[in-house]
């Protein structure tokens, strides 16, 4: 159970993010490729995705984040794990390398 002292916190920081994961669900392509060139830059494999993929999975484990903060039933060190799982989903659609690039 959470602690009565991380609720204001959980929910402001929870809401927040939610509502961004919430906006994202429906980038068009330009958006999304903006985002991802931002991801790309600490994250390299992140710019063999699809624009589209990457801004759906984006929005997606954002919404996870949010709702987990937001849950109170979901304790405060395990909330932050909630998007890994949509992470390992989103590394299995990045294309591998073929190696016969020079």
């Amino acid at each position: 159970m959470m602690k009565l002292s991380h609720i204001p916190l959980r929910l402001a920081t929870g809401a927040f993010i939610l509502n961004a994961g919430y906006s994202k669900r429906n980038l068009d392509k330009d958006s999304a490729a903006r985002m991802q060139g931002m991801g790309a830059k600490v994250y390299p494999q992140v710019a063999r995705m699809e624009p589209e993929t990457f801004g759906k999975l984006l929005s997606y484990a954002e919404m996870t984040l949010g709702a987990a903060l937001l849950a109170p039933f979901v304790p405060s060190r395990l909330a932050p794990a909630g998007p890994w799982p949509l992470l390992r989903i989103a590394s299995d659609h990045v294309p591998q390398d073929s190696g016969d690039d020079p």
